[in-house]
Formats: C-alpha cells, structure tokens, sequence
C-alpha cells in the first residue's frame, strides 16, 4: 500500500474529526456528542500499527484523536448541582446521552483485522521496519 493512500486515509479522519476535545472542568457539566476528537497536542494525527502485550500481537490504532463512542454527558464527582446543571443532565439523558459521573477514560480507536485501515497501518509498520534495518545495516 503506498503512503499517498495512508496519507488519504489521515485525511478522511482529519475531515470526520468533531472538532478539539474540550478541556474538561471540574465544575461544569461537559456534553459530547460520538465522534473523534482531536487531541490539542499531537506530533502525529493519523493510523499507527503498534504491538498490544495482552493480545500478543500487532494492532492498528488512530493516534492524535480521541475517539468517544457515543454520546455523553460528563458530570464532574463533586460538582454542586444547580438549577441549570441539572436541567443541562436531565434534558441529555432525555435524549439518550449515557451520563459519567466522573471523568471517563476514552480510549484510542481499534480497527479490526482486515479493514483498509488495519491493511494500510500494517504496511506502512513493515516498510518502516525494514527502513530502519536498512539504515543499520548501511552504517555499520
């Protein structure tokens, strides 16, 4: 698989991408709506091929975003409930919002086995690896 479809690839999650991921206050109540998030600070935003020590073998990630899985509203632990916050929370949940009370972990996107995405971060791992030995092998 070449770079320019890696490189096309990026570029359809940077244009899926919701927006920033917010900073999340201790003392409001946070909406999100399902989608992927750009981290505020990232050296790389796109399909990564990296080694899961539980799973014994290679998967493919989305680096520099977060990805939350469905709708949501954060309620920070702690945080004083008033009339707005409340009605913020309830009215959501009305809508089918999941409701975190505290702050939830969202975790990197997988792709499965076999998808575009898992065919292109694996390929671009291997000719990468075989770069770097190649550079090793070139400067002993």
């Amino acid at each position: 698989m070449k770079d320019v479809e890696v490189d096309t690839i990026n570029s359809r999650y940077e244009q899926l991408s919701v927006g920033v991921y917010p900073f999340i206050s201790r003392s409001r109540v946070t909406v999100l709506k399902k989608g992927f998030y750009t981290k505020n600070k990232a050296n790389y935003r796109g399909i990564s091929f990296i080694y899961d020590e539980v799973k014994e073998a290679g998967k493919a990630i989305l680096v520099g975003y977060i990805h939350v899985p469905h709708d949501c509203v954060i309620i920070p632990i702690g945080l004083e409930l008033t009339e707005g916050k409340s009605g913020l929370i309830e009215d959501n949940v009305a809508k089918g919002y999941a409701k975190y009370n505290g702050f939830p972990s969202f975790r990197s996107y997988e792709f499965n086995e076999g998808s575009p995405e898992y065919e292109a971060a694996k390929l671009l791992n291997e000719k990468y690896k075989s770069l770097n030995k190649n550079d090793k092998i070139n400067n002993i």
